[in-house]
């Protein structure tokens, strides 16, 4: 399998450009597959340089309902006239982040909902070829502090549950968006299913706004979930630097910051 990172927080060399979202190009048993698609149509920009054909992509999973890992999705219908996308059932509903008091809008387009291609999933999708998708993940272990992400349901701002967020297994390699439900309750989730040597995502142990981390206890305590786990970790975007450098005096070469550019043969 191949993996290529179109889009992060962070770029290798000049070239390449970085942005507050994710996406990763997928080559597998003959499929092309993009997990995520970034913010905007910068993640086609970058796939030109890296050699992914957009055009040619099978899937397009979308990982959860924020707009930067779905907000290219118009653009991607634009140059991809085949290909599934995959998203949860929940994931064009009203997903809001709260700002000095003021609520931002940070969803998916609505315009976009009733496209044919869209294929809307639930608990879980089997794909064949070793693909699951799978979302309702419970747990309570280890969960980001962050109380200013939001939904709007029934015209009231309550906090988001992330029901919309689906993580996916190609064999034994997670894809993880950001991590909200928590990533140790999504690996163990996953764990069930399928035995997982690879973990590609975000953690969400930074606030994108305030830059702030989450609390030192907790990311250590992450890392210490799966220090005697047989798994390789690549991580970035919500990770955040300073969190990743923590996981990392733990978890040494088993986990590894991510990078746009950034291609992996596994």
């Amino acid at each position: 399998m191949k993996v290529i990172v179109l889009v992060e927080n962070t770029a290798c060399g000049t070239e390449l450009k970085g942005q507050h979202g994710l996406s990763f190009y997928i080559e597998h048993n003959g499929l092309k597959i993009l997990f995520d698609c970034g913010a905007d149509s910068l993640f086609l920009e970058n796939a030109a340089k890296l050699g992914a054909d957009i055009a040619a992509v099978d899937y397009l999973m979308i990982s959860h309902g924020h707009y930067d890992h779905g907000g290219g999705l118009e653009n991607f219908l634009k140059v991809n006239d085949k290909a599934k996308i995959i998203v949860s059932k929940y994931a064009f509903n009203d997903h809001y982040f709260e700002i000095l008091f003021v609520k931002k809008y940070i969803g998916l387009d609505k315009a976009l909902k009733d496209n044919q291609r869209i294929i809307f999933t639930d608990q879980y999708l089997t794909l064949g070829d070793g693909m699951i998708l799978f979302s309702d993940i419970t747990g309570g272990k280890y969960l980001s502090s962050e109380s200013k992400i939001l939904k709007k349901e029934n015209g009231k701002f309550v906090p988001d549950d992330f029901k919309h967020e689906q993580c996916l297994i190609i064999n034994d390699i997670l894809f993880a968006g950001c991590a909200h439900t928590g990533i140790v309750n999504i690996y163990e989730k996953a764990r069930a299913i399928r035995d997982i040597k690879h973990i590609f995502g975000g953690f969400h142990l930074s606030n994108p706004v305030t830059k702030k981390m989450e609390d030192r206890a907790l990311i250590e305590s992450i890392a210490g979930e799966f220090k005697n786990e047989n798994v390789k970790m690549y991580t970035g975007h919500c990770t955040g630097h300073d969190a990743f450098k923590i996981l990392q005096s733990i978890l040494g070469d088993k986990i590894e910051e991510i990078s746009t550019g950034m291609s992996y043969s596994l």
